[in-house]
């Protein structure tokens, strides 16, 4: 998984590139869901915030979980764009917010609350694109 997060990473450094001489547009939907990834784990796992109670410490089984849930999710987008769904409905997913506050509104002893996330995402990926979703 980690692995699998930072070439997420990697490939945004390249697209960035493309980005800054063709525009956004010239991207594949694929791409910029990779775009959409790569600000998803600066934002909501590697991005920390001291003053804030619950962000300040972050167990590493809170950090796996939350990579986990966004490397999912990157995977559950992939499947939904090649069954024809538009990257503005994976977008609007309410669940893109719920993740990227995860850290700072899950406490290192609420981890089930995690496993809702978890939930509740594929059920919303399965609701705008019919992605079967396995366990």
């Amino acid at each position: 998984i980690r692995n699998e997060a930072y070439g997420i990473l990697q490939r945004e450094d390249t697209l960035k590139e493309i980005v800054k001489l063709l525009g956004p547009d010239a991207l594949p939907d694929e791409e910029k869901l990779i775009l959409e990834i790569a600000r998803m784990i600066k934002i909501g796992l590697l991005q920390q915030n001291s003053f804030d109670d619950v962000d300040t410490y972050c167990s590493p089984e809170k950090q796996f979980k939350l990579l986990k849930l966004i490397v999912d999710f990157y995977k559950l987008g992939q499947q939904s764009l090649k069954e024809g769904t538009q990257l503005s409905a994976i977008r609007e997913l309410s669940v893109v917010t719920s993740i990227l506050k995860a850290r700072m509104d899950v406490k290192d002893d609420e981890m089930p609350k995690l496993d809702k996330l978890e939930t509740d995402m594929k059920e919303q990926f399965k609701n705008i694109s019919g992605v079967k979703v396995t366990n």
